[in-house]
């Protein structure tokens, strides 16, 4: 069992191990239903390919157009059944779709459409289950510092700012620094 599999039973996709092909199957058939009725736009392809050609550029797996599309199509699924798409999503699909590919060995083969499978199920439970979603669920005319995440991790950086560098934290009080602009490269990194 590679680390993708590990995670996916860990996150309860899969019940157990006993009957995980059946499992597998089933899911599989529930993705293709997803898949088939989905109702998307070039213009929501168009807005996540924006970010996902930024995504891990320093790693020559994300320049090939195929693995483009699949994190793509991911994300394409996902918000049309969930939030509408939101800068930041095409990070995490993409830390999966990196995991999911060195998870296999170049003899195993796998489709695209498996690889789109498995990483949907993953990203889905990860948003649904793992409370991900109420970080990217704001209006995009919402200021910066109204986002739950930022909002969060501002807060969090601020306290700790105090008590671990008190004079920087300082500077940044009398000068009304805004901490969100760099808080949102942290978040990614």
């Amino acid at each position: 069992m590679n680390r993708f599999q590990k995670w996916e039973i860990y996150l309860g996709i899969y019940e157990n191990r006993d009957d995980i092909n059946i499992q597998r199957k089933k899911k599989f058939e529930e993705f293709s239903k997803l898949k088939m009725n989905a109702k998307t736009t070039e213009d929501d392809k168009n807005e996540i390919m924006k970010d996902i050609n930024r995504t891990y550029q320093e790693l020559g797996l994300f320049h090939l157009e195929q693995n483009k599309n699949i994190m793509c199509n991911v994300l394409l699924l996902w918000c049309n059944y969930n939030l509408s798409y939101r800068q930041g999503m095409n990070e995490i699909v993409g830390v999966l779709f990196y995991t999911y590919i060195q998870s296999y060995d170049d003899s195993q083969d796998i489709n695209t459409t498996q690889i789109e499978n498995d990483i949907y199920w993953v990203f889905n439970t990860i948003m649904d289950e793992g409370d991900h979603k109420d970080n990217f669920n704001y209006s995009s005319n919402q200021p910066i510092d109204r986002i739950p995440l930022i909002k969060y991790i501002k807060d969090l950086i601020m306290d700790k700012l105090k008590y671990i560098d008190e004079q920087l934290f300082q500077i940044f009080e009398q000068n009304q620094i805004n901490t969100e602009i760099f808080l949102m490269k942290w978040i990614k990194v």
